[in-house]
């Protein structure tokens, strides 16, 4: 019989014999190793040794598949079979204080090779990221820039794939002392790493096994009512309307600087923020308030081009220091928007649609609850151009 054919085995009658049922036997499953007739007196007992022969024959079909399996490796069955209970010898002790099988570690080893060979370092990984997101802001393309650097010195030639949770979590602490530099951190390489999952680089986001940075609700820093109100006075025209729509809108400064005057409309007395101008890129409104309206109707008459004008930087730090401002803090015009509203309107949805803000409506009440009185709101949102046109009004005179 030819190498890989299956012996065909079938019960025959022949006449005129004691026992006349005949069961040819093949050379391949003979005892002697060569073909015989084999004679029966009842067809039971001739299929019975069928049924016998069959096994034999599919134990040696398996082992003839299993050696073809095996020659590629140079190995013969016996050497597999020595192998493999030396193998099980050896771990299966082991493997059992896990509930696993030689056959799953051989699995997961597989895969874990198999992600390797898939997976690149983490230097050219924060490379590809970059240009991938090359359309982002340039303040979150810094952010990028930042974690890549210092994050490299970490992990360079070291594939994303064999990065664990506790080494990232060792080099952020060295590189980041303060809670809110490793929660940046940890954003960073969150999206970082699943931007790699969905290009198959690795499987798995080792920052998922991390605690999340909890920061302590500290009080925002704002302006008083008197700051506000000496900074609304003392400003040139040309910046007014920054400080106008940044505390009476609370909208962002970046977001600000990328206004124009055709996305304040006095007249359905809302201020449009669109999504290529907004952080989030979601555009949204901003209701102007009874006092700023009186502000844009009597102290910003030419309503055209930016809102912001040419070389911010420097006009700005000079007017908040004619102010009185010592040190200008950041987003300080947007806390003082939102507290003040918060404290005098009470509606926080109200306020999270304002602000463009993705968290929870929690997490405005945490910063924000408390942080005026209801009398100072009030009297922050009374704030009026009456005292800036009377210094006007006083200089013409002079």
């Amino acid at each position: 019989m030819r190498p890989g054919r299956k012996a065909q085995l079938s019960v025959q009658h022949v006449e005129g014999r004691a026992r006349p049922w005949l069961v040819n036997v093949p050379a391949s499953l003979s005892e002697t190793g060569r073909r015989k007739r084999e004679f029966f007196e009842s067809k039971r007992l001739a299929e019975a040794r069928i049924r016998g022969l069959s096994r034999v024959s599919s134990r040696e079909s398996s082992r003839s598949e299993l050696a073809k399996e095996l020659e590629p490796y140079g190995a013969s069955l016996w050497e597999a079979v020595n192998f493999f209970i030396t193998m099980h010898g050896q771990f299966q002790p082991a493997l059992n204080e896990h509930d696993a099988s030689i056959e799953e570690a051989v699995r997961d080893f597989l895969e874990r090779q198999k992600e390797k060979a898939s997976s690149i370092e983490f230097c050219q990984a924060f490379v590809e990221f970059q240009e991938a997101k090359a359309h982002r802001r340039e303040r979150t393309k810094d952010d990028y820039r930042n974690v890549s650097d210092r994050m490299g010195v970490h992990f360079k030639g070291k594939l994303l794939s064999d990065i664990t949770a506790r080494e990232i979590e060792a080099a952020i602490r060295k590189e980041c002392p303060g809670d809110h530099g490793r929660r940046k951190f940890m954003a960073v390489l969150k999206t970082l790493f699943n931007w790699s999952i969905r290009r198959d680089y690795l499987s798995k986001n080792p920052i998922l096994k991390l605690d999340p940075v909890e920061l302590r609700p500290s009080q925002k820093p704002i302006l008083t009512n008197e700051q506000a109100t000496d900074l609304l006075t003392k400003c040139t025209d040309e910046i007014l309307p920054y400080y106008l729509l940044g505390l009476f809108c609370g909208i962002r400064p970046k977001e600000l600087q990328r206004l124009e005057w055709e996305h304040v409309n006095i007249e359905e007395r809302h201020v449009f923020v669109p999504g290529p101008a907004s952080k989030t890129w979601e555009h949204r409104y901003v209701e102007i308030s009874d006092n700023l309206l009186e502000w844009l109707e009597a102290c910003c008459k030419d309503r055209t081009g930016r809102i912001c004008p040419g070389d911010f930087g420097q006009k700005h730090r000079a007017n908040y220091k004619e102010a009185g401002i010592t040190e200008w803090k950041q987003d300080v015009m947007r806390h003082t928007f939102a507290s003040n509203h918060l404290a005098h309107f009470g509606n926080l949805d109200d306020l999270l649609q304002a602000m463009g803000h993705r968290s929870s409506p929690q997490t405005l009440w945490r910063y924000y609850h408390k942080a005026r009185t209801k009398s100072e709101a009030a009297s922050f949102w009374s704030i009026r151009p009456s005292s800036r046109l009377n210094i006007v009004e006083f200089a013409k005179a002079g």
